[in-house]
């Protein structure tokens, strides 16, 4: 019944995951093709999206390089909405992806995310829907892993943003605007259990380092179960800590340089 109730919620209040994707990487091109136990990392991605229950659509949000055609054609494989806009300004992307779907509320997940949580992204829409911040992720207070970063707020909020800000930053990172301006809005940054919490653990993917990593994590444990969440990556890195060293000397892009 309580299940019920939310995706009647979801339904009135149409809430549309936004997933940004292009193969055009600087540090690893076609991340967002490249084959995971055989099926491409984007299709892991919406596969795991699908599986929420508040999650009432999902647009892709490409670029119109040529670059993004595997894209495009892999979204229509999946039968789903395809925007595809400025390499540039992914704010912008993102803006006119959600309103292809009608969206009210937005929730931003990044392409370098294959092993993105199915348990997170419920978490973090459940408490955004229960408690109505004007956003709320576990993207900006560091706990759970690189790599699981989830994201909603209300598209009002990014159209508005998306119309009034020509800080090249806000364009490049969808929500930094809110996070330089948090005495505008009510937040709230969601934390991992204790039991989850690795900050240091890089699950992004991002560079061939990485990918080598994900690769490994796929082949241990996507066979038992494709919806592998962030406790079983946790055991199985606890039990091989060797797999570390593969992508530990990768550091993290900076939001502002």
């Amino acid at each position: 019944m309580k299940d019920k109730i939310y995706q009647n919620i979801s339904k009135t209040r149409k809430v549309v995951a936004v997933l940004t994707a292009r193969m055009n990487s600087s540090r690893m091109y076609g991340k967002s093709m490249a084959l995971l136990s055989g099926i491409p990392t984007l299709e892991h991605i919406i596969k795991r999206l699908q599986h929420s229950k508040f999650i009432d659509d999902i647009v892709v949000a490409t670029t119109e390089s040529g670059h993004d055609d595997l894209i495009r054609e892999c979204t229509k494989r999946l039968d789903l909405l395809c925007f595809s806009g400025s390499e540039e300004d992914v704010l912008d992307r993102t803006v006119k992806a959600a309103k292809l779907s009608s969206a009210e509320h937005v929730v931003i997940v990044n392409g370098d995310s294959p092993i993105i949580d199915p348990l997170i992204v419920e978490k973090i829409i459940k408490i955004y829907l229960d408690e109505k911040p004007d956003y709320a992720s576990n993207a900006w207070v560091e706990s759970w892993p690189i790599g699981t970063e989830v994201e909603i707020c209300p598209l009002k909020i990014l159209d508005k943003i998306n119309n009034s800000s020509n800080d090249q930053a806000h364009h490049e990172h969808v929500t930094l605007y809110i996070h330089e301006h948090r005495d505008k809005y009510k937040l709230i940054d969601v934390t991992a259990p204790s039991e989850e919490t690795w900050p240091e653990l890089r699950l992004t993917l991002d560079t061939k380092e990485d990918y080598n990593l994900i690769s490994l994590i796929y082949e241990a444990l996507f066979p038992c179960n494709p919806l592998f969440g962030i406790k079983e990556i946790i055991e199985y890195i606890k039990k091989n800590p060797y797999l570390m060293k593969i992508n530990s000397a990768i550091k993290q892009k900076e939001v502002r340089e």
